[in-house]
């Protein structure tokens, strides 16, 4: 067997102190699946969070199409940098979502 080397010890104990942590499927009951409770949003004073309609599908199809642009012109504006980036679109545009939809802004 060949040795680890120093390199690779970090991610080794990483590895295993992941694999520790994680709980097994079965470990809910002893049915072996744990009961369904809906997870529900809190505000801040913990009350519930009152959720609207889901979207419809032209209403995705248009959230797309315009993520979509967005990724595109900043990918334009990025460009005429110099140098190497890395950056995420979907979570530029997610944050500043969730920006736009603090009831606290309003």
């Amino acid at each position: 067997m060949k040795p680890i080397d120093s390199c690779s010890r970090p991610l080794l104990a990483l590895s295993l102190a992941l694999a520790a942590c994680a709980v097994p499927a079965s470990a809910g009951s002893a049915s072996g699946s744990a009961p369904e409770t809906p997870v529900r949003p809190l505000t801040a004073a913990g009350a519930p969070v009152t959720l609207g309609k889901p979207a419809t599908s032209d209403e995705l199809a248009g959230l797309a199409k315009s993520d979509n642009a967005f990724a595109l012109d900043l990918y334009g504006v990025a460009r005429a940098q110099k140098g190497n980036l890395v950056m995420s679109p979907f979570s530029i545009s997610t944050a500043l979502g969730m920006t736009f939809a603090d009831p606290a802004s309003r």
